[in-house]
């Protein structure tokens, strides 16, 4: 059986497409009843435009990634293996639990030391409804957006209620 939305293989008797995650139950329910649903259904991550989270190797002192953090006026930045790959990322809530008890000495110290290692990460060409569904299942606040397998930005909470707002706000009026 194919899912209806995206057309990926399913199993009969899934309540929800693994790929996209369209209810099942009744397969010609899966319609899309708002925008907002329209949006997680079928928006993927390309369409927020996600944040350019600035990009750091793993050893950089944190006083010159919250410095780069501070100019993009980002809330994170990913950090990076010699390789180029996605090691790491330091948050606003790494910094002020980890870093900041420390005083100055701390900008000092290599970033790695208080980065939190491999973070989930998530395709660009993935849905809004998996964007969702890794935030709510994890409690993680930001998402680095990947193209094979590199960074390329950051997806937020803020960025996503941004978005859903804008959508309620239109259909408001």
């Amino acid at each position: 059986m194919n899912c209806p939305c995206c057309n990926a293989r399913v199993i009969p008797g899934d309540p929800w497409c693994p790929d996209c995650w369209t209810p099942l139950a009744n397969e010609g329910s899966a319609i899309p009843q708002d925008r907002v649903e329209w949006s997680l259904l079928r928006d993927t991550v390309t369409k927020l435009g996600p944040n350019k989270a600035p990009i750091y190797p793993r050893a950089t002192p944190v006083g010159f990634v919250l410095e780069g953090m501070e100019q993009a006026k980002s809330t994170s930045a990913i950090l990076i293996t010699d390789d180029g790959l996605i090691d790491g990322l330091l948050t606003e809530h790494d910094v002020l639990d980890r870093i900041a008890p420390l005083g100055p000495s701390g900008l000092e110290l290599p970033v790695y030391r208080f980065m939190t290692k491999n973070p989930q990460t998530i395709n660009e060409n993935e849905s809004l409804a998996r964007v969702v569904q890794i935030m709510d299942g994890t409690g993680y606040r930001h998402l680095p957006v990947v193209r094979a397998g590199r960074p390329v930005g950051m997806i937020t909470v803020g960025v996503l209620m941004r978005h859903f707002r804008e959508l309620c706000g239109e259909a408001l009026g």
